[in-house]
């Protein structure tokens, strides 16, 4: 009677245990089969997020959200190589002004095509004719998406902008850091009416402001732009033997802006 009852119970437990490892085995299986859906998987990356940088009194935006849409009275920074910037929006979530501290030139190069169609959407926002322009070149940038980009005059944007972005390059390939900030004004609309760069070159070395420069610009045809040229940029402080500095690039005032010219350290 005895070896009976125990043989009942160790069958009851038998059924019991495998039960058990059948549940777990389904549980796993489902586990399994909710990595692999897709949609999960982006949930995932949705809730881990881009780093979101804060702003008191602004809103908060994601540091990577590039093709995001971008957020009114926003404070945006972000990092390019060395490059570093800040973008800040109106109460349209347009640009506004933006801050660049250029210490890296990366080039040309292909663009992607989130860039390329960002710059569509610029370009649709204004009148026929114009770009989207690039507030930051592509060149510092890398392609930052809407944040950087505005309606823009073609003959501006490929003629006095890029040559002044030109200049920029110049410095910074040189071992100088330019420091700029770009507003934009409108009357009106998503198109701005003028801009407004400001820049400073700086000598990494001593810290020093070796030049500065200011210049307004109309969003049409026929803007000129007075640069530093590359000859001049490259000599501009070159050392004798001794230690001294000896200035060789001697450009001539800018404009009415005020643009700066300082003696070499």
């Amino acid at each position: 009677m005895g070896e009976a009852r125990r043989g009942r119970r160790r069958h009851a437990f038998g059924r019991r245990e495998g039960r058990r490892q059948g549940r777990g085995r389904g549980q796993a299986r489902q586990g399994r089969e909710r990595r692999k859906d897709p949609r999960r998987r982006e949930g995932s990356r949705r809730r881990q997020g881009a780093g979101i940088r804060q702003d008191p009194g602004r809103r908060q935006i994601s540091a990577d959200a590039r093709t995001s849409k971008v957020a009114p009275n926003a404070t945006v920074s972000r990092t390019e190589g060395k490059n570093e910037f800040t973008w800040t929006t109106d109460s349209e979530g347009r640009f506004a002004s933006g801050e660049a501290r250029l210490k890296e030139d990366f080039g040309g190069g292909k663009r992607p095509k989130s860039e390329t169609d960002a710059q569509k959407d610029a370009a649709a926002k204004g009148k026929d004719g114009d770009q989207g322009g690039h507030m930051f070149a592509y060149r510092f940038t890398k392609g930052q998406g809407e944040i950087n980009l505005v309606p823009q005059d073609a003959n501006l944007n490929v003629g006095a902008w890029k040559k002044m972005e030109n200049e920029f390059a110049d410095w910074v390939n040189n071992g100088k850091e330019v420091n700029v900030e770009v507003v934009a004004k409108r009357s009106s609309g998503d198109r701005p009416d003028t801009f407004r760069a400001s820049y400073e070159v700086t000598d990494p070395s001593s810290g020093k402001v070796i030049y500065e420069n200011s210049k307004r610009f109309e969003n049409a045809p026929g803007e000129t732009f007075d640069r530093v040229s590359s000859k001049d940029i490259k000599n501009w402080a070159t050392r004798d033997d001794d230690g001294r500095a000896r200035d060789q690039g001697r450009p001539h005032r800018r404009d009415r802006q005020g643009p700066r010219r300082h003696a070499a350290a």
